[in-house]
């Protein structure tokens, strides 16, 4: 009994001990904190909207999406996040007619504050509250405003008060007025985004006093003036859009000094004064847009030999005149290049086409002479993303390339025609040319008619199975069109002739034109009897039927049967054994060149595994490609970083890497190879708000690496469709695809000159 007693209380000790344990681990959350957080959240989106009863625990078991909380000193929750507005799939839209809480500044604790597409009648305007944020100077350190169009106003100057701020962001909204002084007083800052907003003036001097600031982007307001020489102290800047504003002056401002700056975007503004020597100091540019601005100059006089890292150069509509410079193709890393709508001058540079990534070059617009004389490839990879139109002139050579590779726009280089008169007496495997009716149709005819009717000789000639029936009736029509010039030549003569002589002046080439057409014809039909087989629908060349056939045809189009000597000819078939010989020689071609079946595949036509243990070990590489295409407001959160799921560049880079080193888990006839390396690099692409993505993947081996290079670039595409999901629907993976691959029995090989 007394052993079961001390049981008993021993279990209620342990007890009370554990229920104390639990209840001080989920520390609770402080009542005046929890209503607090309850009535703003109401006050933004309705009233209709219960908090106490949907999330009871709001920073524990019940979270609320949008919402991030910290435990403070004291042991109590307290809200340091808050996110309004359609962020994610399931967030909480705001109330059509939504105001500023002044609950809001209660939350004393609060770090980061974000309003999303929350303020957006245009009936019902809003400003920011010019008091009260003194309440968060001590805590907030990032402030968003975003898609808000029915906010209105100016920026706060209170804004410069908050101590410990290190972003602002005011996108899309419908503020108005000057940049406040005091935002220069943002020690702290990192990122000032005050994008596509209404606000005018010149933009302070105050702000080169930021000199840990990596983001200034002031970019579709109505900015004026000058640029400030305080610009040049930025020099942690890594990106500086100033576009489409009505800024003026010279590029200056200090620029130089920005040695790490990697985006320069100054487009669409007043600028002038040409292209500036403390542009080509900026040695980190990689995206240097000056479009649309009056800045003239002469594009050869610019030293480029120092912007070696540019992937993408737009100087399009600024002026410029001069040539093209050959240094250009000196960047190797450039993938579009804009210099259309200028005064550019000279014929465009080859050197242009050996640049490995360009993949846009807009050149229309110009002055720009001479021949185009990149390869028929060169075409083919560009398409329409090749712009030369609107050059008076430049042409391309004519007949060197297949209509579908001829650049837009372009006019073809004209010929001079030079018409050799042909013989009457040439004689082609014993048929005459002028037995033909064809000697003199040189002085008449045009020169395409008459390669036409040699090309068709040499092939009726030659008697060659494959000449299709289309080609003897356009080769006949075309004969005939000839006969019919020579027969109004030689009634223009005629004519003449009577003229001078009084006689009579009637036209004779109407009566003439039918027996002309025919004579033309049958003086081809007599002269080739087997033509038959050209004409007949049935493979055993059946001699009754090709020429039923063809004299249905010929007098449904003349009128006339051609001539009973076309029956003369029987069926030959020491020809069609030859066809047959040389049918299986191509077969053996085809097969010798290509090979014959797929390695994968077996005798049986089931799947298999190659097996490798022969082939020798070589270092193997290969590198793929791929691009995302984000839309441009999911452009502008992944380079803002602002993206709810975090560093989407950086996860997907790690993520990449690991779906290469998981290849041969994913596609079953895959070899499980030891990767010596795997390179994943992300960029972003402003010109049509994409991710590109390569990857490269390393081995030394017996198999290749192709696989696990674009499982890389997949895989990473994938992962940046995952982490910018929630913010569109919208976005698409488009062209993966294999780039160079070096290593094993069929060596190198490169998109580029295949």
């Amino acid at each position: 009994m007394k052993v079961f007693m001390i049981a008993l209380v021993l279990v209620f000790y342990l007890s009370t001990v554990c229920n104390g344990e639990s209840e001080s681990v989920a520390a609770p959350m402080a009542k005046a904190e929890q209503e607090t957080l309850y009535s703003t959240i109401q006050s933004f989106v309705g009233k209709w909207w219960n908090g106490s009863d949907l999330y009871p625990d709001p920073c524990g078991w019940t979270p609320i999406q949008g919402v991030s909380c910290d435990l403070s000193s004291d042991g109590l929750w307290y809200v340091t996040s808050l996110n309004i507005g359609p962020v994610q799939d399931n967030s909480l839209n705001c109330a059509p007619k939504v105001e500023f809480s002044p609950r809001l500044f209660d939350l004393k604790h609060l770090q980061s504050l974000s309003f999303f597409n929350c303020f957006v009648s245009s009936h019902h305007p809003v400003t920011i509250p010019t008091d009260k944020w003194e309440a968060l100077a001590n805590t907030l350190e990032s402030l968003e405003l975003r898609s808000n169009p029915g906010l209105v106003g100016s920026i706060p100057a209170i804004f410069g008060g908050f101590k410990h701020l290190q972003s602002l962001v005011l996108i899309e909204n419908g503020l108005r007025g000057e940049i406040p002084i005091s935002i220069g007083s943002l020690s702290n800052l990192k990122r000032l985004v005050l994008s596509d907003n209404r606000l005018t003036g010149k933009i302070p001097d105050s702000l080169g006093s930021l000199n840990g600031l990596l983001i200034l982007d002031l970019s579709r307001n109505s900015l004026s003036g000058p640029l400030p020489s305080s610009l040049g102290a930025l020099v942690s800047l890594l990106k500086l859009d100033l576009s489409y504003n009505n800024l003026t002056g010279n590029i200056e401002g200090g620029l130089g000094n920005l040695k790490d700056l990697t985006l320069l975007d100054l487009s669409h503004n007043k600028f002038s004064g040409g292209l500036t020597k403390s542009l080509g100091e900026m040695s980190s540019l990689e995206e240097l847009v000056l479009s649309s601005n009056p800045i003239g100059g002469d594009l050869m006089s610019f030293d480029w030999k120092n912007l070696r890292g540019l992937m993408v150069l737009d100087v399009s509509n600024m002026n410029l005149t001069g040539g093209i410079p050959n240094s250009i193709s000196e960047l190797k890393r450039l993938r579009y290049l804009g210099l259309n709508d200028n005064n550019l001058a000279g014929e465009i540079p080859l050197e242009i086409a050996s640049l490995p990534n360009i993949s846009a070059v807009y050149l229309n617009g110009n002055n720009l002479t001479g021949e185009l004389k990149f390869s028929e490839w060169f075409y083919g990879k560009m398409g329409r993303r090749f712009g030369a139109w609107n050059n008076t002139n430049l042409c391309y050579p004519n007949g060197l390339m297949p209509t579908s590779h001829v650049p837009f726009g372009v006019k073809p280089c004209q010929q001079e025609e030079k018409i050799t008169t042909l013989h009457e007496n040439v004689e082609l495997g014993g048929v005459s040319m002028a037995s033909l009716g064809v000697s003199n149709y040189a002085n008449y005819g045009s020169l395409g008619h008459i390669v036409l009717m040699e090309i068709f000789m040499v092939l009726v000639i030659l008697d060659s199975y494959y000449v299709p029936k289309f080609t003897w009736w356009l080769c006949s029509l075309n004969l005939a069109f000839l006969s019919l010039k020579v027969d109004r030549k030689r009634n223009r003569e005629g004519r003449r002739r009577k003229l001078e002589a009084g006689g009579d002046q009637r036209d004779s080439w109407g009566n003439n034109r039918t027996s002309s057409i025919g004579m033309a014809i049958y003086r081809v039909a007599s002269r080739l009897p087997w033509s038959k087989r050209f004409f007949s629908s049935d493979n055993r060349f059946g001699v009754d039927k090709a020429v039923a056939e063809l004299n249905k045809e010929m007098e449904f189009v003349f009128g006339d049967p051609p001539p009973s000597s076309l029956a003369g000819s029987g069926y030959n078939p020491a020809m069609r054994a030859t066809l047959h010989n040389s049918h299986d020689q191509e077969q053996e071609f085809v097969e010798n060149t290509y090979g014959s079946t797929l390695t994968h595949v077996d005798s049986k036509g089931e799947a298999q595994m190659v097996d490798v243990s022969l082939k020798e070990i070589s270092k193997r590489v290969a590198r793929a490609s791929c691009k995302v295409l984000l839309g441009k407001e999911v452009f502008s959160l992944v380079s803002a970083n602002q993206i709810e799921k975090g560093d989407v560049l950086s996860v997907a880079k790690i993520a990449g890497i690991c779906g290469a080193k998981q290849t041969s888990s994913l596609i079953p006839l895959c070899h499980n190879i030891n990767l010596t390396n795997v390179h994943v690099d992300l960029s972003l692409n402003p010109v049509d708000f994409s991710v590109d993505i390569e990857g490269e993947a390393a081995s030394t081996g017996k198999t290749g690496v192709e696989m696990e290079a674009l499982t890389a670039v997949s895989v990473a595409g994938l992962t940046v469709y995952d982490m910018c999901k929630a913010a569109s629907k919208h976005i698409q993976i488009t062209n993966v695809q294999l780039e160079h691959k070096t290593g094993g029995k069929s060596g190198e090989w490169s998109r580029q000159n295949s």
